[in-house]
Formats: structure tokens, sequence, C-alpha cells
């Protein structure tokens, strides 16, 4: 039993050092992207559709730039998975919005509905890190990231 969580934390910490090295599998979700959006979600709301029933949740997101595409101030996006009451739905290879913090998120337009979904799965899921005059994007400063976009 004690051998999984250890498994579990060997996978995380591998596919994590090793995203900033990927930067060609980076270019090339971003170019299958419909938008490359630097923004920051709210907790999003959840609730039950479809038949048979799922969970998704649906996030407001502000763009504070965008780095393909033209988005527009704010954007839908809408994730598989949440929780309505006191049932809980997670989406093995769906990706989650991160709440409350800049991240880059890489973006389809649904054909359900007026609202984006995540291209890539959690893979298009990028965070930002640094302070807010050097934020950087899988390594990279925010400009090196749009030219790598816009090849």
């Amino acid at each position: 039993m004690m051998a999984r969580p250890w498994l579990l934390v060997l996978l995380l910490t591998t596919a994590s050092s090793s995203w900033a090295t990927q930067t060609p599998a980076v270019g090339a979700l971003a170019r299958t992207a419909d938008a490359v959006v630097l923004t920051s979600c709210d907790d999003g709301v959840s609730q039950w559709t479809g038949d048979p029933a799922i969970i998704v949740t649906r996030h407001q997101c502000r763009v504070e730039q965008a780095f393909k595409g033209r988005p527009g101030d704010s954007v839908t996006v809408q994730v598989l998975g949440g929780r309505v009451g006191d049932v809980t739905m997670d989406a093995s290879a769906g990706s989650s919005v991160p709440a409350g913090v800049d991240a880059v998120l890489l973006l389809r337009r649904s054909h359900f509905g007026n609202y984006y979904v995540i291209a890539g799965g959690a893979a298009g899921v990028l965070p930002v890190t640094g302070a807010r005059e050097r934020r950087t994007v899988s390594g990279m400063s925010l400009d090196a990231f749009s030219r790598l976009v816009n090849q």
C-alpha cells in the first residue's frame, strides 16, 4: 500500500520538472489552440448537465493578455468535473482551472455552447511564476512565450 503514494509523487515530480524542457510540445499544442491567454479565473460554478448527467464547472476568467486569438476581456471556460451538493465528479484525463492565480490557458472554442474548453487537457494549463515584472511560463519570459506561440 505504501508504494502507491510514493509512485504517485514520483510521477508528478517527474512530469512537472520535465515540463519546462518540452518547449516544442508547448509550442505545438499552442498552435492547435484557438486562443492562448494569460488569465486569472474565479472558483467556478458546478452543475449537472447532459443525459446521462455529468458534472461540469464553468469558470469566468479575466484575460490580462492574449498571446493568440481575440477572446475579449473575459472568457468562460468549462471543464469536466466539480462538486454539486454532496456529489463530486473528477475527470481522470481532464484539466482543472486554478482559481485566483495567474495562469496561461490554451483554449479551444466548444462546439456545444458559447464557452471555451482547455486544449490538451492538463497540458493546456500552464502556471505563471515569478514577480509581476519578471513572470515566466514554462521557464520562458512572457515575450519569449509569445514568440513561441506565434511562430
